[in-house]
């Protein structure tokens, strides 16, 4: 095991950095010179890709910025920092192999991140073994610092070199919560632009794509909650070429009536569609077994649940409802799913069909 010392810790704004004064005692070619000094290794596990990228070289935008003013100003005589960010694209698989790379470098003495829990849980192992630091700047999950037994009064540390800036969930959600009852929100509901803009412009949306308005949406008044922003689905008819239009993700009460030639056709632009931009569930309804067949066989080409001729109240979560899934992660809408094989092996994905009996 290597030895690394740490003497000072800085957290610029709401990133930290970490400052090093010196390092242990390798003596291997790693520890290395630049001019006349030293020079040590402050890595980073962040998305800088994906969905998360704008967070994710926020983060490194910023240690940038702190190593290269420490460096200009000579913080550490004799020392120079060098910073080695690393993308771990949100994900807690790619994340093993960032911690396993940076902890293999001889100078490495801290690490800034990770911004995903998941993927923090994954690195927090590979550098408390080798003494690195770890710090975040926005991990949130309690287990982190605390063990998995925390909520029953059993708080313990499960590693001694990982450190946060961020408070945890079990104290952000209560204190949110409590502030929000304490000024008289005993009942919260939000309803984004993007949702009101589709309700209130479907005809717009429907000449977008060259299509029609079947059935526009209402307004509802709830009663028990008469300020509330309550609608009925629209419904717009387009034909398959206009995928412009229905290929998107349209939050709000809008259902799209695609024309085709067949169901072949409609299976296969199903398919098509689904590969290309993700599906979180799927469904299919018909009195044929032949079709119910080529529709289960199209759903797990595409790698998304499928419910067969579904009835009853569920709706867009169905498919957590019948087996804890929620995406599959073999689709681009989601990359992982609550009970998710791939975090132990990524060879496989389990795209799961349920018919009412």
């Amino acid at each position: 095991m290597r030895h690394r010392f740490v003497a000072g810790i800085a957290i610029p704004a709401a990133l930290s950095v970490i400052a090093v004064a010196g390092c242990g005692s390798n003596s291997s070619g790693g520890s290395g010179s630049s001019g006349s000094g030293k020079t040590v290794v402050i890595g980073m596990s962040a998305p800088l890709t994906g969905s998360l990228s704008a967070l994710g070289l926020g983060m490194k935008n910023s240690v940038d910025l702190a190593v290269k003013q420490a460096n200009q100003a000579n913080k550490i005589p004799g020392w120079t920092i060098k910073f080695d960010p690393q993308d771990d694209q949100a994900d807690a698989n790619v994340g093993g192999q960032v911690a396993a790379r940076l902890a293999s470098e001889n100078n490495l003495v801290g690490v800034v991140g990770t911004l995903n829990s998941s993927v923090a849980q994954q690195e927090q192992k590979a550098y408390n073994d080798q003494n690195i630091v770890m710090i975040s700047p926005a991990n949130t999950n309690p287990t982190l610092t605390q063990g998995p037994d925390f909520a029953k009064g059993n708080k313990t540390r499960p590693y001694k070199s990982y450190f946060r800036v961020a408070t945890t969930d079990a104290i952000q959600g209560p204190f949110a919560a409590k502030y929000l009852y304490e000024t008289g929100a005993h009942s919260v509901a939000t309803v984004n632009d993007q949702v009101r803009g589709n309700a209130a412009g479907i005809e717009e949306l429907a000449q977008r794509g060259g299509g029609s308005v079947v059935l526009a949406p209402r307004e509802v008044t709830h009663p028990a909650y008469p300020d509330a922003v309550v609608r009925t689905p629209g419904l717009v008819a387009l034909d398959a070429s206009s995928e412009e239009v229905y290929t998107r993700e349209c939050f709000g009460p809008v259902t799209f009536l695609i024309r085709t030639t067949s169901t072949e056709q409609s299976l296969d632009r199903f398919v098509e569609t689904v590969r290309e931009h993700g599906a979180m569930t799927a469904a299919v309804w018909s009195t044929s077994e032949a079709v119910l067949d080529a529709a289960r066989d199209a759903a797990a080409d595409a790698g998304v649940a499928l419910s067969e001729n579904l009835t009853g109240p569920v709706f867009v979560n169905q498919t957590a409802a019948f087996s804890d899934y929620h995406g599959t992660g073999a689709n681009p809408a989601a990359n992982a799913a609550y009970t998710d094989a791939a975090f132990v092996a990524n060879r496989f994905r389990v795209v799961t069909s349920r018919r009412h009996i």
